[in-house]
């Protein structure tokens, strides 16, 4: 018999982390999920931490796979799902005792929302948890991913969603993005018609630690925050009365990039479109 959420967790060396994350599945006040993990060619010892975990519920089942990253992992997943609801986790996040519960009630009675969240806080290492800091997008999703609003957070492990819409919006997460995937995700959810809601409690717990993707200035961010400006532009993302804002915002953000990285051509390169931008920013608003 089928469940009604699928909670698919992409893992690769994860071995600090994983059994942690599982748990707090497991504590869940809702108990109606199955958890689908995709080892993503870990070398550590994660493997066998989710083979022992397994053993201890049915409703854990795992797959390996030859490691291609974190998106196509979470697409593999996706294509197993059989369930009214998923939920995209970290390996490396907790979720709070009610967090299903919470999103999977609300969806049940408000057909017309497609996804369901609620507040982040962040944790480290050490276990020190922060206050509320983050929030899901919502109304305005579209506009604060793509103008990077600071309280807003772009992060799939915070938020279920209807696995129907997905499906018939052809949507998964995409490939050639790294640590931009889950904004780009988030940019065609909300590009679809997806209405999406923040509850109050059920918190997300969401860990920081310097092996994050998004912790690491490194060539490799600057190529990946490219391609996913890029992707934006070609797909149509951006709506035009915003269009403008945007470019800058990543323009600013590559260039930062690069200067971290002394990579001063770059820096030049983007600098010089940023201020170009701003000059025509500034006309507009002088005559509009």
């Amino acid at each position: 018999m089928n469940k009604i959420i699928s909670i698919v967790i992409p893992v690769f060396n994860a071995e600090l982390y994983i059994e942690h994350t599982i748990r707090s599945i497991l504590n869940q006040t809702f108990q109606d999920f199955e958890i689908i993990i995709i080892n993503d060619g870990s070398t550590d010892n994660s493997l066998k931490i989710i083979e022992k975990t397994a053993l201890d519920d049915e409703r854990i089942n795992f797959i390996s796979i030859l490691n291609s990253g974190v998106s196509n992992a979470r697409n593999v997943g996706l294509k197993l799902l059989k369930t009214k609801y998923v939920l995209f986790l970290d390996a490396d996040d907790i979720l709070s005792e009610n967090f299903i519960e919470a999103r999977v009630s609300f969806l049940e009675l408000n057909k017309n929302y497609s996804i369901c969240g609620s507040s982040i806080s962040t944790f480290s290492m050490e276990g020190v948890y922060s206050k509320t800091i983050m929030h899901a997008p919502v109304e305005d999703g579209l506009k604060d991913i793509l103008l990077y609003q600071p309280t807003i957070a772009s992060i799939p492990s915070n938020l279920i969603i209807r696995t129907e819409f997905l499906i018939e919006n052809n949507i998964q997460f995409e490939k050639c993005l790294n640590s931009t995937a889950d904004k780009y995700f988030l940019l065609e959810l909300f590009k679809a018609g997806a209405i999406s809601k923040n509850i109050d409690g059920a918190p997300l717990y969401y860990r920081v630690h310097s092996n994050s993707m998004s912790q690491k200035i490194s060539k490799k961010l600057l190529v990946d925050n490219l391609d996913y400006f890029n992707l934006t532009i070609k797909n149509k993302i951006i709506p035009d009365e915003i269009l403008l804002h945007v470019k800058m915002k990543n323009y600013y953000i590559l260039a930062g990039l690069s200067k971290h990285l002394k990579l001063y051509h770059k820096t030049l390169k983007y600098g010089l479109k940023l201020w170009l931008l701003s000059v025509i920013w500034t006309i507009k608003r002088w005559f509009y």
